[in-house]
Formats: C-alpha cells, structure tokens, sequence
C-alpha cells in the first residue's frame, strides 16, 4: 500500500533508486515489487533461521509434561 500511494503521487519522479532517467509506469511497478518481494523473503528467512535455532518446546507441552511428572 505504501508503495502504491507514493507511485500514485503526481509529483513523485520515478528513477530507480533515486537518480537515472524517470522511467515508466510498467517498469517502476515490476522492480518495485520484486525489490519488496525480495525483502519479504529475506525476512522470512531470517526468521526461519531464528525459529530453528531457538526451537523448544511449546508451553502446553511442558504444562502437560509437568502435569504428567507430578502424577507419577
């Protein structure tokens, strides 16, 4: 949405990243949208990795093991 409202804005120019010839319509959307898309999957991975490395155990499943510890 952000990237819509401000390539919707008549007196924003659209060069590729800030300086070159202003270029049109078709291309400013296409590399704008893989540049977010890019940074949305590398967001994901990050968290993908962060989620791998400090993979424990969910709270009810101590809760459970816990409740299962105590009765025996």
């Amino acid at each position: 949405m952000i990237a819509n409202s401000v390539a919707d804005n008549t007196n924003f120019a659209k060069r590729i990243g800030g300086t070159g010839p202003v270029v049109d319509d078709l291309e400013w959307d296409v590399k704008v949208y893989f540049a977010l898309n890019a940074a949305v999957h590398e967001a994901a991975c990050a968290a993908w990795s962060l989620k791998r490395y400090y993979d424990g155990g969910r709270p009810i499943e101590y809760i459970r093991y816990m409740g299962g510890w105590a009765i025996h």
